[in-house]
């Protein structure tokens, strides 16, 4: 289990490593290091380490975590309001927020290690324990390596 999860962040890792700080997206406003550091931020959400509070009706939430155990992939231009368009960049370089990626990532593990049933919350899809928070990132993770053109 532990050796396909680093196998995995290698492979996340190594398509990151194809952008530049100049790769355009094929849609949205988001550009390439701005993404990889979103892509942290979501694993500290995970990890309960951002103030978040439930966005959708309750009685949503079980449709919306049937969407993360679906095949369909994330939509495009999807908007979430703790996304914002224009975020502050919190490295100097890509390859900063590529090795800040990997360290959480590396946090995010140890965190659910062992606790698989520990549950932290998102504001779209309500609670969620490790099978459906590593459900969810990679579908996140593969989105947004298709809006760079990386996994296709």
């Amino acid at each position: 289990e532990r050796k396909s999860k680093q196998m995995q962040l290698a492979q996340v890792t190594s398509q990151l490593k194809k952008l530049s700080v100049d790769s355009e997206p094929r849609w949205g406003t988001m550009n390439a290091q701005a993404m990889v550091e979103h892509l942290t931020e979501t694993l500290k959400l995970a990890q309960g380490k951002l103030e978040t509070s439930l966005e959708v009706p309750e009685e949503k939430v079980p449709k919306a975590q049937g969407f993360i155990l679906s095949k369909h992939p994330m939509p495009k231009n999807f908007k979430a309001s703790f996304a914002p368009e224009n975020p502050v960049l919190n490295y100097s370089s890509m390859n900063e927020a590529i090795e800040g990626f990997e360290k959480e990532w590396a946090s995010y593990s140890a965190f659910f290690d062992g606790k698989e049933d520990r549950e932290t919350l998102h504001p779209n899809f309500g609670m969620l324990n490790k099978t459906l928070w590593d459900k969810l990132n990679e579908k996140h993770i593969q989105h947004h390596l298709s809006q760079f053109g990386l996994n296709d």
